[in-house]
């Protein structure tokens, strides 16, 4: 059974998914065993391909286990992947020549590491601009890939300083692979108070324009 198929009278589908360590203990304790016995679910990614003549049956947006997305045959006309940290952000991506996308989904875009057509292209990096966006970034180096950030710099951060919010529980850890300018705006942020711009926020004209100079860079 996958977690929310169990057949438990009266349990609601959702409860063993908050509780399941809470499970795992109890029933280990008790059993002297690991785990619940249920089946994993497939880790899924979701994409965009922004260049039409790179579509897989005209499709533009994908989401697929990552096993099954590895398999995807791009060829040399794919020359840059932007990984972004939002939905709503992958979601409004206009076309651009070479482009895929990867929704980051969070912690979680480290995985993108898994797709063989990642290695040897381009590799951009837009997240929130706050110390878990820069910990995003780390994690997302930490995996091997060689990674740019881009939209994650100081005239960003000025450019919309009336949309600041202030950042609920900052992340205080270090982060080696940072960069001398974004190590820079991590210490801005956190004098001005543990600030954060987050990336929807972000004028999608000021947005727009830096994503096509990073595109332009090889």
């Amino acid at each position: 059974h996958l977690v929310r198929q169990v057949p438990v009278p009266g349990m609601h589908t959702k409860w063993l998914e908050r509780h399941r360590a809470m499970v795992e203990g109890i029933v280990g304790a008790a059993t002297d065993t690991e785990g619940l016995g249920l089946v994993a679910s497939d880790d899924r990614l979701r994409i965009v391909i922004a260049d039409p003549a790179l579509r897989i049956a005209g499709l533009r947006d994908i989401a697929a286990p990552i096993t099954e997305l590895a398999d995807l045959g791009f060829d040399e006309r794919l020359v840059t992947v932007l990984i972004v940290e939002n939905l709503e952000t992958l979601l409004a991506l206009p076309d651009a020549r070479g482009l895929v996308a990867i929704h980051g989904s969070g912690y979680t875009g480290h995985r993108a590491a898994a797709l063989p057509w990642v290695r040897g292209r381009t590799v951009l990096y837009w997240g929130d601009l706050d110390s878990h966006g820069f910990a995003i970034l780390h994690r997302v180096r930490s995996s091997g890939l060689d990674v740019r950030s881009v939209l994650m710099d100081a005239e960003t951060l000025q450019r919309h300083r009336e949309l600041w919010v202030a950042e609920p529980k900052p992340f205080r850890g270090t982060l080696s692979s940072l960069t001398a300018p974004e190590q820079a705006v991590l210490d801005l942020l956190r004098e001005e108070g543990d600030v954060r711009l987050e990336q929807e926020r972000v004028g999608w004209d000021h947005a727009w324009a830096r994503l096509l100079d990073a595109l332009a860079e090889r």
